[in-house]
Formats: C-alpha cells, structure tokens, sequence
C-alpha cells in the first residue's frame, strides 16, 4: 500500500516536471519590435552624458525621446518597425541626425553620435551606416510584409498563427 502511493506521487511529479518543460519550450514569444541603441561621444571619443536622443518615426511622425547614461549610452526599447531619423544632441555640441534608419522586428539597430562642438542650432546630417549585425545577442527575425501574409494558407491569416 504505502509502494503504491509513493509510486502515484512519483508519476504525478514526474507529469509535472514534463509539463514544465513542454510549456517552456513553447514560452518563446515572437517579438513585433525592435530597438535603437548607441552611444554619444564627442569629437574626441569622450563620452557625453544626459544628451538627448530623439527617433521619429518618418512614416506616422511619433517621436521617442531618451537621455543617455553617465557613460553616454542610451537604449530606445520596443520600436515598431519603420523607418527612422534619429537625432543626438546635448548642451554645447552641434544636432546630429541620422536618417535612414530602418528597424524591423526583433532586431536591434546599433547607432552611435560623434557630436561636433557648437551650438545646439547648428545641425549636422549623416546618411545612416547603421551595423546590420547586433553583436550583444543571437536571433534570427524576418519583417513579413502584409501581402504575404494574406497569400498564407491560415485559417484567419494572423502573424500570430505562424
């Protein structure tokens, strides 16, 4: 008698433990947004802290804006896929845009300011030569545009059926 309970509680955290693993192996959530991150330097290399960087959305015009850290790093979370322009700034240094940045899902767009001195009226633009490869971590994303999706065989042509 006291074997076969011992043998019930046995099956019954062995069911658990499984359970648990076949859960977290599908706990993997596709992520829908990506992220623009960098540094602000000045001319020399220097970091800047508490600068300003902003990211407008070209095709809507919503603009996120952050501060850099002490060591001029700032990170711009969950971006929706687009197209961007994004501006560093900070008191005593010229505005620098960086357009052409283009995010896409689960992707992390690498964008770095080298600011000139100057006033902060005086702008400087630059063609982004953003870093395809995000060296901080490994995924693998893909943007599926909408007519693809329409074209797939799904019940009702959700992403999230995919």
């Amino acid at each position: 008698m006291h074997f076969r309970r011992n043998q019930g509680i046995r099956a019954l955290l062995c069911s658990l433990v499984w359970i648990a693993f076949a859960l977290g192996a599908t706990a993997h959530a596709q992520s829908t947004t990506g992220s623009i991150y960098g540094a602000l330097t000045d001319s020399t290399g220097a970091a800047v802290p508490n600068g300003i960087i902003s990211a407008k959305d070209v095709h809507t015009g919503l603009v996120t804006t952050v501060t850099s850290n002490a060591s001029g790093e700032y990170v711009i979370p969950n971006v929706k896929p687009s197209d961007y322009v994004v501006t560093g700034t900070a008191k005593g240094f010229k505005t620098q845009n960086e357009t052409e940045v283009a995010v896409s899902a689960n992707q992390n767009v690498h964008v770095v300011f080298s600011l000139a001195p100057g006033e902060a009226s005086e702008t400087v633009d630059v063609t982004a030569a953003v870093t395809l490869v995000d060296t901080r971590g490994s995924a693998l994303a893909e943007t599926i545009e909408q007519e693809r999706i329409q074209n797939l065989p799904t019940l009702n042509r959700s992403t999230y059926d995919l």
